[in-house]
């Protein structure tokens, strides 16, 4: 991995980072006014549907598409790719704004198809009504998902990979105050009862739109000051758009499949909250699947993400060169950096799964669903290495300009996730149904991961599995004993690190440092390639800056 990349990864993975950190914020505020049963299964709903929606529109297109595409025109352009990007950005601007307006409009039967049938009953009528006027207000937000997409990935293709991991800070610290603010005056909303006020729901749903609205908005500085200038064109015709929009389709049909599965995951999750609803008593729906899975996607957003964001467009010109070799050694580089700390930090969240979820949701409305939190996080973290291998392996077939095999791999993975969740959902307890559908996500990824990689072998040639396996089991071999005793501290103190912030805080604190530190030193041990480089860099660092007396 060249030192540009592993600069770039860098900077996007801190900034990751803080905007993971204020998201914890932000997700624990929101539970604290809402909780995690049907009040804020409802929000839940009505704030996940704009990045559906907007994904279903466009969100495919411009990641799997855009970066490869602006890339080559500004490699073959004699203006850099400035008209190119000009063109491209009106084409998808103006699809967004007629997209969004028609969204709003439609806003009922959007609901009808993500939320369960009880919701169309005359007991929880009054909730559905709820649920669709949180929606006319957040459905505004698909316009800048898009806008937002669009900004941060042309100034990736020309380097500038920090500002898009940065700008959800913005958007996470608006919905903090617009959700903090609303609990230090008015208190908790009842978790089970599901009502809201028509102002009540303006100010959740606006606040939420306000948010998404800055986070596009403050990139566009950021893209003026790298010489390009965006403005509005209607000469869309001739220039290539043609062929973005062709590699697009099979993306499309990919976030479709993933939408489809989403639709089905929502709408089993709600019976769940719905079904307790009218029975009083729990149930753990999409508030607490979202709120575990939040959480899983930790180390995947500041170590994947930006890995696999710094190495697209490298990709992409060493795919476009035609060296096979040295693509597929990229691409197991990057899986065996990844996987070396994915499959620690796994080991780590469901030690530790207990003092997280307490730590960060046991507030206010939310405080007597941690349990239910923590179930459905241990379920999620066997998927968490399948899906880290999917998702590296995905961005090199997009350096290829296959956004086919994707859509296959993905296919194989929603029939597995749909099957075992149509299965096993109706036959759970409310209160354990968001950790089935973890689990069963988690069966999914890793079936998918063992496609994904059967794929890419076939297109690149031997990938050395037996020595990648072999490689796979060293590591979660040498984070084991450290993840045991991270969880001994759960299991001997759970009156401690269960029942106070404080405690869950330390238990965090001591379990992080005791797993680390013995993953490190076995990982050295064993003679695992990416630890023992890891290490020896950073101990060079700190020698130099200690030789230079910084």
């Amino acid at each position: 991995m060249s030192d540009r990349v592993g600069r770039a990864t860098a900077v996007m993975a801190v900034g990751t980072l803080l905007s993971r950190a204020t998201g914890f914020v932000r997700a624990a505020v929101i539970a604290a006014t809402l909780g995690l049963g049907l009040t804020g299964d409802m929000f839940a709903v009505a704030d996940a549907l704009p990045a559906a929606m907007y994904t279903i529109v466009a969100g495919g297109v411009l990641n799997a598409v855009l970066v490869p595409q602006l890339v080559r025109s500004m490699q073959r352009d004699a203006d850099g790719g400035e008209a190119y990007a000009q063109r491209l950005s009106s084409a998808v601007l103006l699809l967004l704004a007629a997209a969004t307006a028609l969204l709003v409009l439609a806003a009922p039967w959007v609901i009808g198809l993500y939320t369960s049938g009880e919701f169309n009953t005359p007991e929880l009528a009054a909730q559905r009504e709820t649920i669709v006027m949180l929606a006319r207000f957040t459905l505004m937000q698909v316009f800048f998902y898009g806008l937002y997409t669009l900004l941060g990935q042309m100034l990736n293709a020309r380097g500038r990979f920090g500002p898009m991991m940065f700008a959800p800070i913005l958007n996470n610290l608006v919905a903090i105050a617009v959700f903090g603010s609303f609990l230090a005056l008015m208190g908790p909303l009842d978790p089970r009862a599901g009502e809201y006020t028509a102002a009540e729901a303006s100010w959740f749903g606006l606040g939420s739109t306000l948010g998404i609205a800055l986070q596009a908005l403050v990139l566009l500085p950021v893209l003026h000051r790298t010489g390009l200038r965006l403005r509005l064109r209607t000469d869309l015709r001739g220039v290539g758009l043609g062929k973005a929009f062709r590699l697009g389709a099979w993306t499309v049909a990919l976030i479709t499949i993933m939408q489809l599965t989403q639709v089905v995951v929502i709408r089993l999750a709600t019976s769940a909250t719905a079904a307790a609803a009218t029975d009083v008593e729990r149930g753990a729906g999409i508030a607490v699947y979202n709120s575990a899975f939040l959480i899983i996607m930790v180390p995947h957003s500041i170590i994947t993400v930006s890995l696999a964001t710094a190495l697209l467009p490298d990709l992409s010109r060493t795919a476009a060169a035609a060296k096979t070799d040295q693509l597929r050694t990229r691409v197991m580089d990057a899986l065996r950096v990844a996987l070396a700390i994915i499959i620690p930090a796994a080991g780590l969240l469901a030690a530790m799964a207990g003092p997280i979820s307490r730590l960060i949701f046991g507030y206010g409305a939310a405080s007597g669903d941690i349990d239910l939190v923590a179930f459905t996080l241990a379920l999620f973290v066997p998927g968490l290495v399948g899906f880290t291998i999917t998702y590296l392996v995905q961005r090199s077939f997009y350096a290829q300009e296959d956004t086919r095999t994707p859509v296959v791999v993905q296919l194989v993975v929603s029939i597995v996730q749909i099957s075992l969740s149509v299965a096993l959902v109706p036959r759970a307890n409310p209160e354990l149904v968001s950790g089935v559908l973890a689990g069963c996500w988690s069966v999914a990824t890793l079936v998918g991961s063992v496609a994904s990689l059967w794929l890419l072998h076939r297109r690149l040639g031997r990938l050395g599995g037996l020595r990648f396996t072999g490689y796979v089991m060293a590591v979660a071999v040498a984070a084991l004993p450290g993840t045991l005793l991270a969880l001994s501290l759960t299991l001997r103190y759970p009156q401690i690190v269960l029942t106070s912030p404080a405690g869950a805080l330390v238990a965090l604190a001591a379990g992080t440092l005791i797993a680390a530190t013995v993953y490190l030193l076995v990982a050295w041990l064993m003679r695992i390639g990416p630890v023992r480089d890891g290490v020896a860099s950073g101990v060079a660092f700190a020698r130099a800056r200690i030789s230079t007396g910084r």
